[in-house]
């Protein structure tokens, strides 16, 4: 198995680099400084997705486990210009109590290219 992985990895450098980097002690200072979230684990919890036209994922918080911070780089291709029409933003909700999201959003982000989302995980917000 991890043979495999060693030959996946060699024909992703660029993207074995950002992981190393979001896996830094470096990016883990800039994400307390930034946030404001106070001391973090070690362990780095990393996922990717991939939406097409029409997918979407429906209203949910990311609280999971221990998890303070979330993020979201967005990969989307550099030659096309993104806008809200487009769809495909992240929004974030308030909470009109615990546990139960607004029906608008107070934040919409667009997934411009080369940009990240940060946002702190609050269990119950």
């Amino acid at each position: 198995c991890n043979g495999v992985l060693m030959e996946l990895a060699a024909k992703m450098p660029e993207l074995i680099a950002l992981r190393d980097s979001l896996y830094s002690d470096d990016f883990k200072a800039m994400i307390k400084e930034v946030t404001g979230c106070g001391e973090l684990s070690d362990a780095v919890d990393c996922a990717t997705n991939l939406h097409t036209t029409g997918c979407h994922l429906l209203c949910h918080d990311d609280v999971i486990g221990t998890r303070k911070v979330s993020f979201i780089i967005y990969l989307t291709s550099p030659d096309e210009e993104w806008c809200a029409d487009d769809g495909g933003a992240l929004e974030i909700y308030p909470s009109v109590s615990e546990g139960t999201p607004d029906i608008v959003p107070y934040k919409t982000v667009l997934p411009l290219f080369n940009t990240m989302a940060i946002f702190n995980v609050e269990p119950g917000v």
